[in-house]
């Protein structure tokens, strides 16, 4: 029964799937974004093959989207489009009677796109980083549309190679010793969306991180007390009902200890002199912990129990402790703006 009742859940999940994925792309054709909307198809046609529907749907929209982009000449998106038709395994695409691929015209359409583009690539910057790494994304979409300009684009991608940036190296600076050591021991563990390989020796990219402790206040404990009263009832020697007033002190503990840090870094490329990122950032770590405890002044008392219980004494983080989670924070920062950069 569970193994029946798992491919039929698989089964509803799977034709959601397939009928998002229709939906997708009937709105793309109908804004005239067919490669897109057959885009959206490719994976539900390779998976979903008995769906009539899907493979009516993909149908029209690529004759649709062919008819479109040859009359306004959009051959970029009509190569895309065909290609993804053409890379559909042989038994999907004879279950799509309606379809033609002029193979001629197609491939001369790819050997046009891509010779324009290995034109305009050609032509591009590389001032920058971020401008070597998308010059070298855009040559290796040269060989979606034309795989015989390999040797050219190959010969273009070892020029710019050996002008990127791949190595790495960096220094702490700072005021405290055991910041800066914090940072050390904990910079593997913490940075972890580098893409740039450590060396220890003329490094293409180095990066500074500068710390500053601005104040370290530590644990202080300060007390107030306050007169408290309570009324209890007993009953005299003679058997009276009275009233006794009990005083009492409520003492207020605060501990309190507080930490600040300025972060200011760099990434330099050591290459071009470029600043490829850089930030800067305060960090602060307070704590203000509270507890009260109580005493009784009155010597006569008959009901303790009506003293409000004292409340156990509040830790505060070690000035370690606080170095620490400042540390994860200022690494963090950091493999924030790692994360960002643009990759090949």
């Amino acid at each position: 029964m569970k193994k029946y009742l798992i491919l039929f859940l698989s089964i509803l999940i799977f034709s959601s799937c397939t009928r998002l994925a229709i939906n997708t792309a009937n709105s793309k054709a109908a804004k005239n974004e067919f490669y897109q909307g057959i885009l959206e198809l490719d994976n539900s046609m390779r998976k979903d093959i008995e769906n009539k529907e899907l493979f009516e749907i993909y149908q029209n929209i690529f004759n649709k989207g062919q008819n479109y982009y040859n009359s306004t000449s959009e051959i970029r998106e009509l190569f895309l489009m065909e290609k993804l038709y053409l890379d559909l395994p042989d038994n999907i695409k004879q279950r799509l009677p309606g379809i033609y691929v002029d193979i001629n015209k197609h491939k001369k359409n790819g050997e046009k796109v891509a010779s324009d583009l290995l034109k305009n690539t050609q032509l591009m910057g590389e001032n920058s980083y971020q401008e070597k790494i998308k010059k070298y994304k855009q040559y290796k979409k040269v060989l979606t549309y034309n795989p015989n300009e390999k040797n050219k684009v190959e010969n273009e991608l070892k020029k710019l190679d050996k002008k990127l940036e791949k190595t790495y190296s960096y220094r702490i600076n700072g005021n405290d010793a055991v910041l800066n050591s914090e940072i050390e021991n904990k910079f593997s563990q913490e940075i972890k969306n580098n893409i740039f390989r450590y060396s220890s020796t003329n490094s293409d990219v180095i990066l500074e991180i500068n710390v500053k402790i601005l104040y370290f206040y530590p644990e202080d404990v300060n007390m107030q007390s306050f007169p408290k009263q309570y009324t209890e009832n007993y009953k005299d020697s003679n058997g009276k009902d009275n009233i006794n007033i009990v005083s009492y002190s409520e003492n207020i503990y605060r501990k309190s200890t507080s930490m600040g840090v300025r972060l200011n870094y760099r990434l330099i490329s050591n290459l071009t002199g470029e600043v490829i990122f850089n930030g800067s950032k305060d960090f602060e770590k307070r704590y203000d912990e509270k507890w009260k405890t109580y005493y009784i002044i009155s010597n006569k008392v008959f009901n303790k129990d009506k003293l409000p219980k004292d409340e156990n004494e509040k830790s505060a983080p070690s000035r370690k402790k606080m170095t620490e989670d400042i540390t994860k924070e200022i690494l963090n920062t950091i493999d924030t703006d790692f994360q960002g950069l643009p990759r090949i």
